[in-house]
């Protein structure tokens, strides 16, 4: 489709050849600065969920009792009480663990 020239103008023979000559991240500033936010929220996502889907322990062995328990249940040797730090893992010889340390929360 030709237009007519306005008063005083040439007619273009082709196509426009004006280039934008401004820098990549100035001419794409709002797709980077998105792809960046995207990029940390993945991140972040990421993160929490493998935290909160970590083991908090591990255990040796599965403790199970013969069918003919006591009436207090069936005792497991003493481990103690201590404190941990929150997020350090522990191994305990029995699951579930009825004593030995524990974090703090």
């Amino acid at each position: 489709m030709t237009t007519r020239p306005r008063a005083g103008e040439r007619p273009r023979t082709g196509p426009r050849t004006r280039r934008d000559t401004r820098p990549f991240l100035e001419r794409h500033r709002g797709a980077v600065v998105a792809a960046v936010i995207i990029a940390v929220v993945v991140a972040v996502s990421g993160f929490v969920f493998i935290q909160a889907t970590a083991p908090a322990y591990a255990c040796s062995s599965i403790f199970n009792p013969p069918e003919a328990a006591t009436p207090s249940g069936w005792p497991q040797p003493d481990r103690g009480k201590t404190h941990v730090n929150p997020g350090t893992f522990l191994t305990y010889d029995f699951c579930p663990p009825a004593s030995g340390p524990h974090n703090t929360t």
